[in-house]
């Protein structure tokens, strides 16, 4: 397939919302682009699909970016069940699940994500985004970030919201860091107006680089809740100075 194999939806945020969509139980593998890509829909559904060894197309070119799993313009979606692995690194990207522009009330769930080129998520634009919730999956020898934040425009007024809990993250790979803010300008104005990651009981198992940083600069922990989470070799220096109980 030249692009996507699976797209749903409108291309454009201003035109109505479908509704009624799922997309269930498919095999994508080996797409030039993003496995499945739903735009613009009410109260979908994506569960239960195998994507792999997409995105291919991306490393040929610099002006293309892809993931396993991407939804944009959509709201109140459940993303559950499914299994996403080797996708391609691009110019940016190459996570196995994106939570893109204006999106509200996002369920990621019970998924599995395993040697992905650049992460398990990507939360982008998040200050015109509603709240993201991230709860009960497992991340296998990603080669990016847990979850890498980025922003597109600081001009919404929006504020987001992400709540990351009970996730269990193993990698091997030799990484940066495990949680991303992408530090450009945007980015610095958006985090003015407080978005916040709610990082809780989660699992985060290093066995690559020694001492791996959590976060990729250390003026962004101030925008990040850290609470009871499970942390094995990383630089102590990096670590979240309180870790209560919640």
């Amino acid at each position: 397939v030249a692009i996507d194999g699976i797209t749903v939806g409108s291309v454009t945020k201003s035109w109505k919302k479908s509704t009624g969509v799922i997309v269930k139980n498919n095999v994508v593998n080996k797409c030039a682009g993003d496995g499945i890509l739903v735009f613009a829909c009410n109260g979908s559904l994506i569960e239960g699909n195998k994507c792999d060894g997409n995105g291919w197309s991306g490393p040929l070119r610099n002006d293309l970016n892809f993931v396993g799993i991407f939804i944009i313009y959509c709201n109140d979606t459940v993303i559950q069940y499914n299994e996403v692995s080797n996708q391609n690194y691009c110019t940016d990207d190459g996570q196995a699940f994106d939570v893109d522009d204006t999106c509200t009330n996002s369920l990621v769930q019970y998924n599995y994500s395993h040697n992905n080129a650049n992460g398990f998520l990507l939360l982008f634009n998040m200050n015109n985004n509603g709240h993201v919730t991230v709860r009960y999956n497992i991340s296998q020898n990603d080669g990016g970030p847990f979850i890498t934040v980025s922003c597109l425009d600081s001009s919404y007024p929006m504020v987001m919201t992400a709540d990351v809990y009970n996730n269990t993250c193993f990698t091997n790979k030799q990484l940066t860091e495990m949680l991303e803010i992408v530090p450009n300008s945007d980015m610095r104005k958006a985090l003015n107006k407080r978005i916040v990651l709610n990082v809780y009981n989660n699992i985060f198992f290093n066995k690559g680089i020694e001492g791996l940083s959590v976060l990729n600069n250390d003026n962004y922990y101030s925008y990040i809740n850290f609470s009871n989470n499970c942390w094995y070799g990383f630089s102590e220096r990096t670590l979240p100075e309180i870790e209560p109980d919640r």
